[in-house]
């Protein structure tokens, strides 16, 4: 009974929230009952410990910012073959850099089109609500990268693509773009591909004009300068005689 008087009263439920658990946790509470519900997501401040609200604009460099600790389980959600890492910019103001890294020793086209599907997969985690939330307490000067291994001996050994992330994005909108720009490498591996196809065939093409001229020589040589080699070779033997 004592307890109920207690989360009875709004104010006090949002401190010992506030204090007594996490972000991951306050998301499992939003489904403990409705009374939860309602508490965790009327209140900003614990919208703000979950990463679902901006603790400021990040305009003001003495305010210490943070990146959302679902990062980390966000990357769980992904094929061993790929990695996200992040780490902070060279620089004043060079803000945070977001790397997807396919090392999968893939050398075609479906293979990126895999890596990109399983891109989107990782947002199971919307089933918990992490993915509604953001990249930091504050908007931050966020770049994307993706870096494609193909295999060792291939001319394009390794492909980067850099583009600039939203800097209020969330983590859907982080996955959402990285799998878009993938995709995007996905059309320029097939142009690539399908220069590479029409450079063989050409340089194909002018192999088989070679041999079909050499083929022709031999031909010419077995037809008349054999004969003539073997005239000669005896007109030159009767004159010795």
């Amino acid at each position: 009974m004592a307890a109920q008087r207690v989360f009875a009263i709004t104010e006090l439920t949002e401190r010992i929230l506030y204090k007594g658990l996490r972000s991951a946790e306050l998301f499992a509470m939003k489904t403990a009952n409705h009374r939860m519900l309602d508490v965790i997501t009327n209140s900003s401040p614990l919208q703000r410990l979950m990463f679902l609200l901006h603790t400021h604009d990040g305009t003001d460099a003495t305010m210490r910012t943070s990146l959302d600790p679902s990062l980390v389980q966000l990357c769980k959600h992904f094929p061993k073959y790929i990695r996200l890492a992040y780490q902070k910019g060279v620089g004043i103001g060079s803000g945070w850099v977001f790397t997807i890294i396919v090392g999968h020793s893939t050398a075609c086209a479906a293979e990126l089109v895999d890596a990109s599907r399983a891109l989107l997969r990782s947002l199971t985690i919307k089933s918990a609500g992490l993915a509604a939330t953001l990249i930091a307490t504050a908007p931050l000067r966020l770049t994307g990268k993706i870096e494609f291994w193909c295999e060792r001996d291939h001319p394009l050994n390794k492909m980067v693509h850099e583009f600039e992330l939203d800097p209020c994005t969330t983590l859907e909108g982080l996955i959402s773009t990285l799998a878009t720009e993938l995709d995007e490498m996905v059309r320029e591996r097939k142009n690539v591909l399908a220069s590479q196809i029409q450079a063989f065939e050409v340089r194909l093409e002018a192999s088989r004009a070679t041999l079909k001229a050499v083929n022709t020589r031999q031909r010419i040589r077995r037809q008349y300068l054999v004969p003539i080699c073997a005239s000669l070779e005896q007109s030159l033997s009767l004159d010795v005689e």
